[in-house]
């Protein structure tokens, strides 16, 4: 033993000498020797004394030195550690100190007991270190990884690693989510731990991957060198996109993103520009067609109130003015832009009252049943409309069935299932009432129900159909505030379900309809302005055999001349779009504003959205390019009369 507590250099105690200590200093290394007997140091390096925050003679002076300075919390660990030395057991045990300068330390002590010849422990050798930062940089690695962790948990996206051979080393719960599972696979309800150790190769197979050899090929090689991005529809319909990184022990990682929502909103924004586009199309033709139709029908009624024997020639005409003036109202329909009179009314009673004229359009081969959830409310639309988008779905219904079949008709609440019905309806629950017309035909495929509401498609042959119903059923669901949708499957039949906004109070009554007799005029003077020529010299044919005086001009400022030069007219029976920028009833406010009382009846050939724009609102009557002559002189007997001030 060494009275003074160091070590001695001899060669006899300590082989390497002073080169020893030299070496333990560079490495950080304390080393003591223990009296386990008096359980005191009474040897020890520079090293572990420093490690301690003392000098070599003030530790080696402690009695219990490293009891004593062991952190309160740690106590029984270095107790513990002593306790398996004095059974004759090494130890290597880490714990914290506090020094006399109060800095807490983390050291690792590894202890080795010393034998005398009965085999009793007397001493210990050990050796000593200082890990304070090693420990500080554990505590912040874990720290970042339960971070990393957390937050790749709380990603919306699907996170999995996997090593050069393919395999699942780690992935987070929402990639779980995101893996198809199935009975021969990926089992349903397997957790993140369970799927770790899967190859890359069975979760392709499971995704429903065309070719999983060569998609793990192409993963595994290309993926070395650059990453991999696709987007691919799972067997479940739901759209995802993966992309693959590579990383540089020769795996990659994979991460998965759930696009569906976004794919749907995609499909909304197509939709919507693909309706804007035919709005804009059939804004410009349903102005341009119905002036050509509004010619054609009127020289047509002239022609056949003048010659009998061509009377039927006209007629014929004129019932394909008609089917004309139906194409443009479907397409302004399709496109949201017709002009619609909502009003409350009881869905169930209409349809109710339309039974008997279903049974006799559909013919015999097709049963009707019609079944309504009572106390459903009332429901807020174009009653006309309703009844158009009715018998066009149930003519749809007939044409699926040629053999014959079951047309199943409902009336219901919007949030109240229906049969076969397997989506889920996207809309709040107790705002609608729903109209549901159901077949028992061959069914419709998931592409042909995508674009069952796009103008001209038709499943029908060519020449059977205008492709124009069920878009015209969906424009006016969706202009009315409602929506539309199909349903069934391939071999189940159809189901058509249009929702419409609930009414706020109860149905309005149904007023009775106008007679359609024919009253002339007495020959009142009518200020009529229109641009187009043709239609300009049609307007003057019908109003002379009506019996009215007409003076025809082209624009509002013709007829503002006209006016000043002091001719006073009745009526004016006006275009609401003229040429030189200025609109029917922009027209007519400047004149009420220059103190001209005079009474206006509008003419139109465009879409609602234009008339809207030229400053047609409430209180303003507007004539419907084509109209027949029996509608203009009613029109103009209303705005004529004087409760029509």
């Amino acid at each position: 033993m060494c009275p003074t507590g160091r070590l001695p250099e001899t060669p006899d105690t300590w082989p390497q000498g002073s080169r020893y200590e030299q070496a333990a200093r560079i490495a950080r290394l304390g080393h003591y020797v223990w009296d386990v007997i008096e359980d005191r140091c009474i040897l020890c390096s520079e090293e572990h004394a420093a490690i301690h925050g003392m000098s070599v003679d003030d530790y080696v002076a402690q009695s219990s030195t490293t009891d004593g300075l062991a952190h309160p919390d740690d106590l029984e660990v270095v107790r513990g550690a002593f306790e398996r030395l004095r059974g004759g057991d090494p130890f290597e045990v880490e714990f914290r100190i506090i020094t006399p300068g109060g800095d807490t330390k983390f050291i690792r002590e590894i202890g080795h007991p010393v034998f005398d010849g009965s085999g009793h422990v007397i001493q210990e050798i050990g050796t000593s270190q200082d890990i304070t930062r090693h420990k500080e940089l554990e505590a912040t690695l874990r720290e970042t990884e339960e971070t990393l962790h957390s937050g790749i948990e709380a990603l919306p996206l699907g996170f999995a690693s996997f090593d050069a051979q393919g395999r699942l080393r780690f992935c987070n719960a929402e990639y779980a989510r995101l893996i198809p599972k199935s009975r021969h696979l990926l089992k349903p309800g397997m957790d993140v731990a369970e799927l770790v150790g899967f190859t890359a190769e069975t979760v392709s197979v499971a995704c429903g991957y065309d070719d999983p050899q060569a998609y793990i090929r192409d993963r595994l090689a290309s993926t070395k060198t650059r990453d991999k991005v696709w987007t691919y529809r799972q067997g479940t319909g739901r759209w995802v996109t993966v992309s693959d990184h590579p990383t540089e022990n020769g795996g990659f990682i994979s991460i998965i993103q759930d696009i569906s929502q976004q794919k749907t909103q995609e499909e909304r924004l197509l939709q919507a520009q693909k309706m804007e586009a035919v709005g804009r199309l059939t804004g410009g033709f349903a102005h341009d067609f119905n002036n050509l139709l509004a010619i054609i029908q009127g020289n047509a009624e002239l022609l056949k109130d003048a010659d009998r024997e061509l009377a039927p020639l006209a007629k014929d005409i004129l019932r394909a003015v008609e089917r004309g003036a139906e194409l443009t109202h479907r397409l302004l329909a399709f496109s949201r832009r017709q002009r619609l009179s909502p009003q409350a009314f009881d869905l169930a009673e209409l349809v109710s009252s339309f039974l008997n004229m279903l049974d006799r359009t559909l013919g015999e081969h097709i049963a009707i049943r019609f079944s309504a959830v009572p106390e459903i409310g009332t429901a807020f639309a174009d009653r006309t409309q309703v009844e158009s988008a009715l018998l066009n779905l149930a003519l749809n219904a007939r044409d699926a069935m040629p053999s014959g079949g079951t047309l199943s008709i409902e009336c219901y609440a919007a949030d109240a299932p229906i049969e076969g019905d397997t989506q889920p309806r996207h809309v709040p629950g107790g705002e609608y009432v729903a109209l549901a017309i159901k077949d028992t035909g061959s069914g419709m495929s998931e592409d042909q129900k995508a674009r069952a509401f796009d103008p001209f498609y038709t499943t029908k042959e060519f020449g059977e159909g205008s492709g124009l119903g069920l878009s015209m059923v969906y424009g006016f669901a969706k202009q009315s505030g409602g929506h539309a949708r199909i349903l069934g499957a391939p071999g189940q039949g159809t189901i058509v379900e249009l929702l419409l906004p609930r009414a706020p109070g109860p149905a309005e009554p149904i007023g009775e309809e106008a007679s359609a007799a024919v009253y002339p005029g007495q020959g009142e003077d009518i200020l009529v302005i229109e641009d187009n020529p043709g239609l300009r010299e049609l307007l003057s044919k019908l109003l002379l055999d009506l019996n009215f005086s007409p003076v025809c001009v082209r624009d509002a400022q013709t007829a503002q001349e006209t006016i000043e030069r002091g001719a006073e007219f009745a009526l004016v029976l006006s275009d609401v779009v003229l040429p030189g920028g200025k609109s029917g009833p922009e027209f007519a406010q400047q004149l009420g504003q220059n103190g001209v009382d005079l009474k206006f009846l509008f003419m139109s050939g465009y879409a609602q959205e234009m008339l809207e724009i030229a400053g047609v609102g409430p209180g303003i009557t507007v004539l419907r390019k084509p109209f027949s002559k029996a509608e203009l002189v009613t029109a103009m007997r209303e705005v004529l009369a004087p409760q029509s001030r």
